[in-house]
């Protein structure tokens, strides 16, 4: 498959960029192949000089060159993200309360804060992509670690002493990126955003629902080539079947989930999920990672939709057009977003002409991915009664 749109460079330019990146930062990039296939799966591992630990790892998938750039991205990103690329004078403090009640009110785990101590938390200066007035994001939701015991340094240091074990939340990071630049990094940050959302409002459905609508499985005869053979090869080296479960959701963004059934009496070991503007790129990034779950050891829990595949609905497989370059992606997004009533907020954590590291924040998506603690879906939740 040719290199998406939403990707602005070539795969060795983006290469090229992403090893500069890690030259900049005092780091150098190692490649393993953990399995050395079209498609595979590759790990990069960055280190600074003389320190055998990896500073931090990254994977990707697909054919060689794709995967080699997907792991290298993902290890900048895993580096820049957290704790370590917080920069102190980036964290303002902010009344907790007035958070809660601000324009983020949308999302639960902010108004939460309301039930919370008067006090100020410690956020971060988050920009609209459609427009409107900037926000203050309590830095705890998106950098977890920032909350805990990791992250009493950085309180300190800025005088933050809320109590935040009082949000009753275990938080996941979500809606990071990393790309050859700004617009390139925000589109695959969009991209996480909507996908985490439309996992937790699938498993909130099929999962803890009642009343649940048929899970919608797509028909393999009505796959284009490419991806019926990505379907075959994930069956045949697993031994197991695979069903690509489409969870578009309410916000019509293509999202799809490739699931391996289990064995008989076990829990699921291999996953894929994915979303994006073109359907095409979003059920071959759910494939192939789902080829790099097999492929991958991993303690994550994974959501069990076998009791779920008998009653299933068979749906063909719907081609859909995308824009041709990052940033006409994002435009398209921000604008499908605003119309469903969410604004999509973003900030760059790390920029430089090689690598932008970014973080998009979208009140009122769901951004879990442990369906133990997930509400009910949207959808459920809006449906009409009586």
């Amino acid at each position: 498959m040719p290199v998406p749109a939403e990707r602005g460079l070539p795969l060795d330019n983006a290469l090229a960029r992403g090893l500069a990146a890690a030259g900049e930062l005092g780091l150098s990039a190692h490649f393993t192949p953990l399995l050395d296939a079209d498609p595979g799966s590759w790990q990069c591992s960055l280190h600074c000089t003389g320190v055998q630990m990896p500073a931090a790892d990254g994977l990707g998938r697909g054919d060689r060159e794709t995967a080699r750039v997907g792991a290298l991205f993902e290890a900048l990103e895993n580096y820049l993200s957290g704790l370590d690329g917080l920069r102190n004078r980036q964290v303002r403090l902010r009344e907790a309360h007035e958070v809660a009640t601000g324009p983020l009110a949308a999302d639960p785990l902010v108004a939460r804060l309301a039930e919370g101590p008067a006090r100020e938390l410690g956020c971060m200066r988050y920009q609209a992509l459609d427009g409107s007035d900037d926000v203050d994001v309590p830095v705890f939701l998106t950098i977890p670690e920032y909350g805990g015991a990791q992250g009493e340094p950085a309180r300190l240091t800025i005088e933050d002493f809320y109590d935040y074990s009082t949000t009753g939340a275990r938080v996941e990071a979500s809606g990071w990126a990393a790309g050859s630049y700004a617009a390139e990094a925000l589109v695959h940050a969009v991209n996480e955003t909507v996908e985490r959302d439309a996992l937790a409002q699938l498993v909130a459905e099929q999962l803890i629902s009642d009343h649940a609508r048929a899970l919608r499985v797509v028909d393999p005869a009505s796959l284009p080539d490419d991806l019926a053979d990505l379907l075959i090869t994930a069956a045949d080296r697993s031994g197991r079947s695979v069903h690509l479960i489409d969870m578009t959701s309410d916000l019509d963004v293509p999202a799809f989930y490739a699931f391996q059934a289990p064995e008989p009496g076990c829990r699921p070991v291999a996953a894929g999920s994915a979303a994006a503007l073109s359907s095409r790129v979003a059920a071959s990034r759910a494939l192939t990672e789902l080829i790099q779950f097999q492929s991958t050891a991993t303690g994550r829990q994974l959501p069990d939709f076998s009791g779920r595949l008998p009653d299933a609905a068979e749906v063909g497989f719907v081609a859909t057009c995308a824009p041709a370059t990052p940033r006409q992606h994002l435009d398209h997004l921000v604008d499908l977003l605003h119309s469903k009533g969410f604004t999509p907020y973003a900030r760059e954590q790390y920029s430089t002409r090689n690598l932008a590291v970014v973080n998009v924040f979208v009140p009122g998506l769901d951004r879990s991915t442990d369906y133990r603690r997930l509400r009910v879906s949207r959808r459920r939740a809006q449906a009409p009664t009586g």
